[in-house]
């Protein structure tokens, strides 16, 4: 069960750093926070830019920058919901999966190639908490175009709870105003997936694969 948050931290669950490496690694947009921070593969390009350079010393600048590590004829395209399947059991370790519940998110471009994977939030045995805000906070800094979401659930039951569909509603609903599809949300457990999209259970404003 994922439940949404305000605030993106709950008590069953914790975030991993916004973007780094280790959880936006198939092909990553950087976004770089220059002075005081730095997010990416490297920070040179912050630190030869001192706060006497800038415009204003007491504000900081903000610059997104595009490094994408796989070319985009390499990329893996996402045609059905068993080639997301297929992907997202690449991220999720059978340890894992029936021990604590983690959300990730696919972000996809326009032809549905994968631009990259962001592991979301990791909870308990029953739950995690998912920050709406930043889910599609990083799909405008990615500049993807739609997402497919993910969680699994440890206990076997491949069925959404309330708590799962209120939170794709809300997510489709903020999509919407954005122009970010959201294109499925599959619950895995060891063996199988549930995919909302095939089951005919997306909003109605959601676009298919």
């Amino acid at each position: 069960m994922v439940q949404p948050s305000s605030k993106g931290i709950g008590t069953h669950g914790r975030r991993k750093p916004f973007i780094s490496h280790s959880t936006f690694a198939l092909d990553t947009p950087l976004f770089h926070r220059c002075c005081p921070l730095a997010f990416g593969r490297s920070t040179q390009p912050c630190m030869q830019r001192t706060a006497q350079q800038q415009p204003n010393s007491i504000i900081s600048e903000i610059i997104v920058n595009y490094c994408p590590a796989i070319p985009v004829e390499d990329r893996q395209q996402i045609r059905t919901s068993a080639d997301a399947n297929a992907l997202f059991r690449k991220l999720y370790t059978t340890e894992i999966i029936e021990y604590e519940e983690q959300f990730y998110i696919l972000y996809l471009s326009r032809s549905n190639d994968v631009i990259g994977y962001h592991l979301h939030s990791i909870g308990g045995a029953s739950g995690t908490v998912v920050d709406v805000k930043q889910v599609l906070a990083i799909a405008v800094k990615a500049n993807a175009c739609s997402i497919i979401l993910s969680h699994n659930h440890p206990s076997g039951n491949l069925r959404p709870s309330e708590a799962d569909r209120s939170l794709t509603r809300k997510i489709v609903q903020g999509g919407s105003a954005l122009d970010v599809s959201v294109l499925d949300h599959l619950i895995l457990t060891k063996h199988a997936y549930y995919s909302f999209a095939d089951e005919g259970i997306m909003p109605s404003t959601t676009t298919t694969y």
